[in-house]
């Protein structure tokens, strides 16, 4: 009577766990289908501290290219792990939907963030990526493929493990 007790809760703890892990990935496939994949598009602006920014030139290591809006909690939540990826990674942060120069460059200073910003005011830069949420964050191997698309909250051990993934 136990043993058949036993494998009855067994198999309804597996059966939720099996849900689980069956939603998040549908919600992850949602929150990431407009995503672009595959060939990263071109990116080549001027960062909010007046440098020419390429994403083409970075090629021949990962690259991390990262959509956030200063008026996002999630975006603020995670910065911490954004910029200590950014000390020893390449990264290009773009600050869409956030108002002018001024106004991300402000933001850029309060929050100590040294990675070159591109400011996307209209949210052009983020259409042409297929951001639809933010933060949403890209992994480029050296090759200038899109290896890893992540929308929301990321840790610093998982994004420091997508650039491990896309270097190899």
């Amino acid at each position: 009577m136990w043993k058949r007790l036993r494998k009855s809760k067994a198999a309804g703890i597996a059966f939720q766990v099996a849900l689980v892990v069956a939603a998040v990935i549908a919600i992850r496939a949602f929150q990431t289908r407009n995503a672009v994949q595959g060939p990263a598009p071109s990116l080549v602006a001027q960062s909010i501290a007046g440098e020419a920014v390429e994403l083409a030139a970075l090629r021949g290591e990962p690259v991390v290219v990262h959509f956030f809006a200063t008026w996002c909690a999630v975006c603020k939540a995670e910065e911490h792990n954004i910029k200590a990826v950014a000390e020893d990674h390449e990264m290009i942060a773009v600050a869409s939907q956030s108002g002018g120069v001024p106004a991300v460059a402000a933001y850029a200073r309060d929050s100590a963030l040294t990675m070159p910003i591109v400011n996307d005011a209209n949210g052009n830069i983020a259409g042409d990526w297929g951001v639809s949420a933010f933060p949403t964050t890209f992994v480029i191997d050296p090759d200038g493929q899109i290896t890893s698309v992540e929308v929301g909250y990321t840790s610093e051990l998982g994004l420091r493990g997508r650039l491990l993934l896309a270097g190899l």
